[in-house]
């Protein structure tokens, strides 16, 4: 059946059984905190307001994020290990490292290299990576 129509058996068993995408699940979450809210709100509450009670919702994660300032950098005309490296040799410079450190990245190969992960296992820094195809896990640092 498949042949005749010109279709994939892959595509036909994704469209029986679909299985929703890692954002379309983040989505629902959100759907589902802003309806809740707004219903606790006796459905009184506007955007604004609704946006303020997520934010406080989501303030704990918020308060783990270091101010916004630079504590470390370098230049190169290439985007390479040696450059990360060199990064956070300068930050490491300019900053008192204490019991949990967490550097956050994405998964570019500077980063998942075996140097840099070794120089921070080193400092006793752990790594957190964004995950893969969501490009809003790094949004704090590349803004």
């Amino acid at each position: 059946m498949c042949r005749i129509l010109g279709v994939s058996r892959a595509q036909y068993y994704r469209y029986r059984s679909p299985k929703p995408s890692k954002r379309r699940a983040e989505d629902a979450d959100l759907k589902q905190r802003i309806l809740r809210i707004f219903t606790e709100f006796k459905q009184r509450y506007g955007v604004m307001k609704i946006h303020h009670e997520l934010n406080l919702e989501l303030q704990p994660l918020q308060l783990r994020c270091s101010p916004r300032r630079i504590i470390g950098y370098s230049f190169s005309k290439k985007m390479d290990t040696d450059l990360v490296l060199k990064t956070l040799e300068s930050a490491v410079k300019n900053r008192t490292i204490t019991g949990d450190l967490i550097i956050h990245t994405d998964l570019g190969s500077q980063y998942t290299s075996d140097d840099y992960n070794q120089r921070l296992t080193e400092l006793h820094i752990r790594h957190s990576y964004s995950r893969k195809g969501c490009p809003y896990d790094n949004a704090p640092m590349e803004s």
